[in-house]
């Protein structure tokens, strides 16, 4: 009994060992012409083996092309409407990108906070450049909010943006952010408000009916249910 174990490596697994013996054969035969009509006939059964969803994309021949090459070990000689991958391009490794190893004092904040106050700051009109801090800075409130479980007031945020923006960005507390003083999890920090107190939201929320109502509507529903089982009895 011969194994897997002991057989041939599959180059590319997923056409499995038919497809690869059928290339080994392409291999043995000398009529170029036959050579060409056999290949043609191999690439039709790599195509009815790859998934449905995938034969859609534009360069879906040229891949199976590529794949029957690759399968013979770059040694098929067949004529092509594609041009031919050159032997080693499967082994080319992508470069490594490199990692960002700059410190973030507010790690909280993120470095988009800080790319955005570097833009603020190159604004040369004072009224443009003090809109675009008040707007950071309502957006450091509400990334706080996200990590910290603590309420967090006007004055910290100022302070924090102070000093990420060296002292070029700077607001006054007497104007105050929106949603001042919100906590983590409330509605307000999602920018919306909530007229409901104390009590869960049901959209199928009706009127309370008092107990005396109750009562007489659960007495009405019982005499109901009597007479018709009286009357069913009497069938």
């Amino acid at each position: 009994m011969e194994y897997n174990t002991q057989r041939k490596r599959l180059v590319i697994a997923e056409y499995g060992r038919v497809i690869h013996n059928m290339v080994a054969e392409l291999l043995t035969i000398e009529d170029r012409e036959k050579r060409n009509r056999n290949a043609k006939a191999v690439i039709n059964q790599m195509a009815q083996l790859t998934p449905r969803e995938l034969r859609d994309a534009v360069d879906f021949k040229q891949k199976l092309w590529d794949h029957l090459y690759i399968i013979s070990d770059y040694k098929l000689d067949v004529e092509t409407p594609y041009p031919l991958p050159e032997p080693g391009s499967l082994q080319l490794k992508p470069d490594i990108v490199p990692y960002p190893s700059r410190t973030v004092n507010y790690r909280y904040y993120g470095t988009i906070i800080e790319s955005m106050i570097k833009k603020v700051r190159a604004i040369e009109d004072p009224v443009a450049r003090e809109a675009g801090a008040r707007a950071v800075a309502t957006y450091m409130k509400r990334m706080y909010l996200m990590w910290n479980q603590d309420s967090v007031t006007d004055e910290i945020i100022i302070t924090h943006l102070d000093e990420m923006s060296n002292g070029e960005l700077k607001l006054s507390p007497e104007q105050g952010l929106s949603n001042a003083n919100m906590t983590r999890g409330s509605n307000a920090s999602n920018g919306g408000g909530s007229t409901n107190t104390g009590r869960p939201y049901n959209k199928n929320f009706q009127k309370e009916v008092p107990v005396a109502a109750h009562t007489k509507n659960s007495l009405i529903r019982t005499t109901k249910i009597v007479e018709n089982s009286k009357i069913i009895s009497n069938y």
